[in-house]
């Protein structure tokens, strides 16, 4: 859900920081959300990276990682 979250707060910045650039409304305020902007990236990338969401099965003893959709020879 933090992933989910994190993501929708982010485009909603990215909208408002287009806004504010397009309208001129504060010199400021966007040079602000534009120093800001990595951090929260950053942080938006390591919430999803860290998700747990979906419960994938462990490997078995002789199992290597591989793509889900391939089957199993």
């Amino acid at each position: 859900m933090k992933a989910k979250l994190s993501v929708i707060i982010l485009t909603a910045y990215l909208v408002v920081y287009a806004a504010i650039c397009d309208t001129g409304f504060s010199v400021t305020v966007s040079a602000v959300m534009f120093i800001l902007s990595p951090f929260l990236l950053v942080l938006c990338v390591y919430f999803i990276l860290n998700d747990k969401t979906y419960k994938y099965p462990e490997l078995g003893k002789d199992e290597e990682w591989a793509y889900r959709d391939r089957a199993k020879d």
